[in-house]
């Protein structure tokens, strides 16, 4: 499962980071970690949150190494 800071979360959900907090401590978010360490939760892309909002996770695209190359090194 990959996650999501709540930053982002609250970016997809069109809340705060406060809101999204809350969400998780009330289990209204499920998946949700919270980690003991640095007290952070952690929200699993394509999470649907309780006011209706979701998006799905999407692989980036994948770099084109020789292109790279070519452009810093020449031909």
């Amino acid at each position: 499962m990959i996650y999501m800071p709540t930053k982002d979360a609250a970016a997809i959900a069109n809340v705060s980071q406060s809101t999204i907090r809350r969400w998780c401590r009330e289990k209204k978010i499920e998946n949700a970690v919270h980690s003991d360490i640095d007290n952070k939760w952690c929200i699993p892309y394509g999470t649907v949150f309780p006011n209706g909002k979701c998006k799905p996770y999407q692989e980036p695209e994948p770099m084109d190494y020789l292109a790279i190359l070519q452009y810093f090194f020449g031909d």
